[in-house]
C-alpha cells in the first residue's frame, strides 16, 4: 500500500495533477517489476479550478464504496485531491481486512452511511494490526477533509514510519471530537441526552448534599479517607508506568536520532535531541527505580488482584527489569556510561581528527593535489579520519578511521601497514572516473564480453563515479565487536577449521549479519555500504579483464581465498572445489592475506561476500551522479539486495568482477560480510 500511495503521487503528477475520483482495488495493477501501476483515468479532472474539466462538473462519477462525502454531494468546487486520500483509505482498509468499511443494500443507503458514520476499526476484524496502522487508517477516512491528509505523499510518508517503527504524525480522535460526532449525527438525541445529564448532575447533586448532612459518620469518614488514599496511590502506580514509554523513546533515540556521533549532537539545538539532554532524562527515569522496585514489591505481596492489577504488576515488573539492565555497567546495548562515553568522543572529535593533525592534513591535501592519478582533487580535513600517508604500490592516499580502534603503523622499511588485531578501519582514496560497468556474453567484439555471463551483468554501459573512500579491507570481526560489543560471526577468534590448520583471529572478517544491519551500523559510524558502481570500479581498479589480476584462474591463487584444494581438510565432498588452485585456507583467512588490486584494496575476490548499498534492479535504470546508486536510497520492501565478490565456499566464476549475487536483506550468513564506504565530505 506504501508503494501504491507513492506510484499514485507520481501517476498524478504525470497527468497535470489530475483528480482521479476512482481509486479501487479494480483499478490498481501490479507490473511485472512488482511495482504498483493506477489505471482509468476515466474519471480525472485537474486540481487547478481553472482549468478545463476531464468530466462534467456537476455529475456524480465513481464507484459509490469508494466516493468520498464531498464526491458524494457532486460538487465540483468541493472536490480536490483529497477526495483521492479518501480513496485510498478505503483500498487500505480493505487490503487489512479483506472487507469494506462501508456496505448497504441500497446505494441510497451506503450514501448516508458515508456521509454521517465513523469507518469501523480495522482491528475489530483483524487483531493483528497494529495500532498505529488503524490510527493511518481513520484519518485517510476523515470526514472533515482538513483533519485528514492533505496528499498521497503525507499517507505515504505515515506508512513508511509504520515500518521502520518509527511515531506516526496522525492522533486518534479525541473524546470530544468523538461527541461531537455523535451529536451531529443525532441531534435530537444529543439534546435529550443534554437535558437527562444536566438533571441527573442536578439530582445527584441535591442527593450528595443530602446524603452529606443527613447520613455522614465518622465510619463513612474513614471509607472515605481510604478511597482517597487507594486513588493516590493508583494515581502514583500509573505514573511509574508512563515510565515505560519514556524508556522505549530514550532506547530509539540512542539507537537513530544520535548517531553518528559528531559535535552537532552533543547539546541540545533547534529542538533535536542530544546526547547532553538525554544523559539527563536517562539519569532522571534511573532516579526513579527506588520506588519503582518498591511499588512492584508491594504489589507482588498483594493476593486476589483484578486482572487490571495483575496487567499493571506484570508491566511494571518488566520496567524495571528493563531499566535494571538500561543502567547496569555491563549491559551490551545502550547504557547511560555508553551515552557518556559516545559524547565524550564526540565532543572531542573534531580537536583529535582535525587540529590535532592538521600537518597530516596539510601534507594529505598537497600529496593528493600533486598526485595525477587524482585529477586535481582538492581534499579538506575529513571529520573522523587520519592521514596515514599513501600506499608504497598503488600511490593512493590512506585514512584511519578513530572510531574503530587505533592508527596501524607502517613497516619503516616496505612502508606497508603492520596488521593488528585493535587496528581501525583504513580507508583508500579512490579517484574518480569512468569506467564501463557489467558484462555480456554476446559479442565478442564489444567491451566486457564473458560467455558465461548471465543477463544480470547486462549490458555493459559507461558510468562516472566521484572520488569516493573505500576501506581497504573487510570489516573485522575485532572493529565489529569493539564498536557493537559484540560478535555475530559463525567462525570467531579461536575456531580452527581442522587439524593443521590456523586459528581464527579478531583479524578475521565479520560475518553473519543481515543486511539491514549491516546497513545500520554503517550510517552510526558515519559511513556507508558501496553502491555496486562504486564497488565494481573499486574492485577493478583500472582493470578490464574478468578479475582485477586478469583473465588466468592461476593468478587468483595469490589474490584471492574460493573453495579449493585447502578446503577438502574440512569438508571432502565440497562439490565446486577447484583442484587447480591452493590458497592455504579452509574457512576465511585474516584480511589482508592475499596481494591487493591495483587500488591497494584486498580480498575484492573472494574470503566473504560483501554486502552492497543496491537492491536489485535491471542496469537499463539509470544510476544517481556521484555514487552511481540505482534505485533510491535506504530501507524498502525489494525482495533482495545484492552482494558482491564471492566467499571462501564458491567458485572462482561467482567471485567474478561483474557477477551480481542476490541475497534477501534478512538472509544471515558465515559467507557474508561487508566493506565499509564513505563519501568525501565537500
Amino acid at each position: 500500500m506504501l508503494r501504491g500511495a507513492r506510484y499514485y503521487l507520481v501517476t498524478r503528477d504525470m497527468v497535470r495533477r489530475a483528480i482521479h475520483r476512482d481509486i479501487k482495488p479494480g483499478n490498481i495493477m501490479i507490473s511485472k517489476m512488482g511495482q504498483p501501476v493506477l489505471l482509468d483515468f476515466g474519471l480525472a479532472r485537474d486540481d487547478d479550478p481553472d482549468a478545463p474539466a476531464l468530466t462534467q462538473t456537476g455529475d456524480l462519477f465513481g464507484t459509490p464504496a469508494y466516493m468520498s462525502p464531498e464526491q458524494l454531494l457532486g460538487q465540483r468546487i468541493g472536490v480536490d485531491r483529497r477526495t483521492d486520500v479518501w480513496s485510498l483509505g478505503i483500498t487500505l482498509h480493505e487490503c487489512l481486512t479483506l472487507q469494506r468499511p462501508f456496505t448497504a443494500p441500497t446505494r441510497q443507503a451506503l450514501y448516508q452511511m458515508i456521509m454521517t458514520q465513523s469507518a469501523p476499526n480495522p482491528r475489530q476484524v483483524n487483531s493483528h494490526i497494529p495500532p498505529e496502522l488503524s490510527v493511518v487508517v481513520a484519518t485517510a477516512l476523515e470526514k472533515d477533509r482538513d483533519r485528514r491528509y492533505q496528499t498521497a505523499e503525507e499517507l505515504a510518508d505515515e506508512l513508511q514510519r509504520i515500518r521502520l517503527y518509527q511515531p506516526i504524525h496522525a492522533k486518534p480522535a479525541g473524546r470530544w471530537l468523538r461527541i461531537r460526532r455523535w451529536a451531529q449525527r443525532n441531534p435530537g438525541a444529543a439534546a435529550a441526552a443534554i437535558c437527562l445529564t444536566v438533571g441527573f448532575l442536578v439530582s445527584m447533586f441535591l442527593l450528595r448534599e443530602q446524603i452529606i448532612a443527613n447520613q455522614m459518620t465518622e465510619a463513612e469518614a474513614e471509607r472515605a479517607d481510604r478511597q482517597r488514599q487507594r486513588a493516590e496511590d493508583e494515581k502514583r502506580a500509573y505514573t511509574r508506568l508512563a515510565n515505560a514509554r519514556k524508556l522505549e523513546l530514550l532506547i530509539r533515540e540512542s539507537r537513530v536520532e544520535l548517531w553518528p556521533a559528531t559535535p552537532d549532537k552533543v547539546e541540545p539545538r533547534n529542538g533535536q535531541p542530544s546526547m547532553t539532554e538525554w544523559i539527563k532524562r536517562a539519569g532522571d527515569l534511573a532516579r526513579e527505580m527506588p520506588q519503582m522496585r518498591a511499588d512492584l514489591a508491594e504489589l507482588e505481596n498483594e493476593t486476589g488482584l483484578e486482572n487490571e492489577e495483575k496487567w499493571r504488576r506484570e508491566r511494571l515488573g518488566e520496567l524495571v527489569a528493563d531499566l535494571e539492565e538500561f543502567v547496569a555497567d555491563t549491559t551490551v546495548g545502550v547504557t547511560i556510561k555508553e551515552m557518556e562515553a559516545r559524547r565524550e568522543f564526540a565532543r572531542t572529535i573534531r580537536e583529535r581528527t582535525i587540529v590535532e593533525p592538521a600537518d597530516k592534513w596539510r601534507d594529505a591535501r598537497n600529496g593528493v593535489l600533486q598526485n595525477k592519478k587524482y585529477g586535481g582533487l582538492t581534499l579538506k580535513p575529513q571529520l573522523g579520519l587520519i592521514p596515514i600517508g599513501p600506499d608504497p604500490v598503488s600511490t593512493l592516499w590512506e585514512f584511519a578511521h578513530l572510531q574503530t580502534g587505533n592508527i596501524p603503523k607502517r613497516d619503516p622499511e616496505t612502508k606497508r601497514l603492520i596488521l593488528t588485531e585493535d587496528m581501525a578501519i583504513v580507508f583508500v582514496l579512490i579517484p574518480g572516473g569512468t569506467f564501463t560497468m557489467g558484462a555480456q556474453g554476446k559479442d565478442e567484439t564489444a567491451p566486457n564480453y564473458y560467455q558465461k555471463a548471465n543477463e544480470k551483468e547486462s549490458p555493459p554501459h559507461e558510468v562516472t563515479l566521484s572520488a569516493f573512500f573505500m576501506s581497504k579491507y573487510e570489516m573485522t570481526q575485532g572493529q565489529w565487536m569493539r564498536f557493537r560489543g559484540q560478535n555475530p560471526s559463525q567462525y570467531p577468534p579461536g575456531y580452527v577449521p581442522a587439524d593443521g590448520l590456523a586459528t581464527h583471529t579478531a583479524l578475521h572478517p565479520v560475518e553473519q549479519m543481515a543486511w539491514a544491519e549491516a546497513y545500520t551500523i554503517m550510517k552510526q559510524l558515519g559511513l556507508e555500504l558501496p553502491t555496486e558502481a562504486r564497488w565494481e570500479y573499486a574492485c577493478r581498479a583500472g582493470a578490464t579483464t574478468l578479475w582485477s589480476c586478469g583473465n588466468d584462474k592461476k593468478d587468483l591463487s595469490s589474490v584471492a581465498n574460493l573453495a579449493d584444494i585447502s578446503a577438502r581438510a574440512w569438508d571432502k565432498n565440497w562439490e565446486w572445489i577447484d583442484d587447480d588452485l591452493d590458497d592455504g585456507y579452509a574457512a576465511h583467512s585474516p584480511v589482508g592475506s592475499f596481494a591487493a588490486n591495483g587500488f591497494g584494496l584486498h580480498d575484492m575476490h573472494g574470503n566473504v561476500w560483501e554486502w552492497c548499498q543496491d537492491y536489485v534492479v535491471s542496469y537499463d535504470n539509470p544510476t544517481r551522479s556521484g555514487d552511481g546508486l540505482r534505485g533510491h536510497e535506504g530501507f524498502s520492501n525489494e525482495p533482495h539486495r545484492v552482494t558482491r565478490g564471492g566467499s571462501f565456499y564458491d567458485s572462482l566464476n561467482v567471485s567474478r568482477t561483474t557477477f551480481r549475487n542476490l541475497s534477501a536483506p534478512l538472509f544471515r550468513s558465515s559467507v557474508s560480510g561487508l566493506r565499509p564506504s564513505r563519501s568525501i565530505d565537500e
